[in-house]
């Protein structure tokens, strides 16, 4: 089972993993609830207009109860030829 949130940066919808239930690498086949600790965006820009965004999350770290968890997020801006008009295109392909 995994678990997602969206958010909108600059109007254009984000999607996020919180966790998900895995098995941890020591014992297989007993799952257990893991959190992402770590995003990292990536924004594409085009002549000061932001055009796409993604988000990779990771670090995942067994929830636990009592536990204290650091977050951290990155972002890399990169730029694109991608126009301003067309930055909703990829959205419309689903």
């Amino acid at each position: 089972q995994h678990y997602w949130y969206q958010m909108y940066i600059d109007d254009l919808p984000v999607w996020g993993m919180i966790g998900e239930l895995m098995a941890p690498e020591s014992k297989e086949g007993d799952e257990q609830a893991f959190i992402y600790t770590h995003r990292e965006f990536t924004i594409s820009w085009n002549h000061k207009r932001i055009i796409e965004i993604n988000l990779k999350s990771s670090n995942a770290v067994p929830l636990k109860k009592g536990d204290t968890l650091q977050f951290t997020y990155s972002v890399r801006w990169e730029s694109t030829s991608k126009s301003f008009s067309k930055r909703f295109d990829r959205y419309l392909d689903f």
